[in-house]
């Protein structure tokens, strides 16, 4: 809880020193073994990133003059190596002002806070991939925390998919399925199949066979193996086409088919007590077209007779052409197990 002190009395060493800084600054930023090495660079080079950010802000001098490294760290076996996995360093070189043979020679500025030798590394932690990162900045004299030993956290689930389900379909009996596939940081393809097929005697029937495909995007990333994905806010396209056949005895009896294509927007949270499945609302905005044909049956229902007089087309350029509430379940990869020794 000594961020706030510590972050000062590096203002306070820069401030006073910044005239005699060479601007020589090397950061170390180290990442952890486990996982993907290819975003456990992105990850370290990230934390030195934030570092020379932090640097520059507080002397524009340096910019320019900071170098960078990034490690992959292995498992720690004890408190240094802890130290070194957990935090990104630096060095700070400076120049002390020297006697010259004027009456007054001029002196060493004097620190508030405890002395720091020329040679004493300050190091800073950077949380990763956090939208507000914190900077801790340790071992500075009375105001280093003390660095307490934690095992790895272990590599959570990876999302391979999302299998869905639009709730207000299945009201209706309308059985639908719905799968979407995760595609880097902020996008992912969604098909959906609405599939409907029953009939009661020769009165009443649904049958119906929807496709579609949908392409979106995210407005909040999520990490590259993660089991929290497709959260958030999102935009979309879509496509899609049917054909549908819908009696209700004598009151509703129409044929036809259908395509429509157009934008979605929606919002998905996640819901239950440990949070491992999501709910999804969403709305469709578009064009649709909808050729149909009425018909009436015969007195014993066995055939149906073609209602040319009410056949017709329905089609308008703009407007609502689906909304769902869909209940999602991720589809993640197994937890691997990971041994610390």
């Amino acid at each position: 809880m000594s961020n706030t002190a510590t972050l000062d009395s590096l203002k306070s060493v820069i401030s006073r020193f910044s005239e005699n800084l060479e601007g020589r600054v090397n950061i170390v930023a180290a990442a952890s073994p486990e996982g993907d090495r290819k975003y456990n660079f992105w990850l370290a080079g990230r934390r030195a990133e934030k570092m020379e950010t932090y640097l520059v802000n507080l002397c524009p001098q340096l910019a320019g003059r900071i170098s960078s490294e990034t490690i992959i760290a292995p498992w720690p076996k004890d408190e240094q190596d802890l130290v070194n996995l957990r935090y990104a360093k630096f060095v700070l070189v400076y120049n002390l002002p020297v006697a010259t043979e004027e009456p007054e020679a001029p002196k060493a500025p004097e620190l508030e806070i405890p002395e720091i030798a020329a040679d004493d590394e300050i190091v800073i932690e950077n949380a990763p991939a956090t939208d507000n990162d914190e900077i801790r900045i340790a071992d500075i004299p009375e105001y280093a925390a003390p660095v307490e030993p934690a095992v790895p956290a272990e590599p959570s689930r990876n999302m391979l998919f999302a299998a869905k389900t639009n709730l207000l379909f299945d009201a209706i009996t309308a059985l639908n399925v719905e799968f979407e596939v995760p595609i880097g940081r902020r996008f992912s393809v969604m098909v959906e199949d609405v599939f409907p097929w029953w009939e009661i005697g020769n009165k009443y029937c649904l049958q119906h066979w929807e496709m579609g495909v949908e392409a979106r995007f995210w407005f909040t990333p999520w990490e590259t193996r993660s089991e929290e994905k497709l959260r958030g806010f999102f935009a979309g396209i879509y496509g899609m086409s049917a054909l549908f056949d819908l009696q209700w005895d004598t009151l509703l009896n129409f044929q036809g088919e259908y395509w429509s294509t157009g934008f979605t927007g929606g919002w998905c949270t996640p819901i239950g007590r440990k949070k491992r499945m999501n709910l999804e609302l969403s709305l469709g905005l578009g064009y649709a077209h909808v050729p149909y044909q009425h018909y009436l049956p015969t007195d014993s229902y066995d055939k149906l007779i073609r209602d040319k007089s009410r056949a017709g087309n329905l089609e308008y350029i703009f407007g609502p052409t689906k909304a769902k509430v869909s209940l999602v379940i991720p589809i993640c990869s197994k937890k691997k197990e990971v041994r610390h020794e």
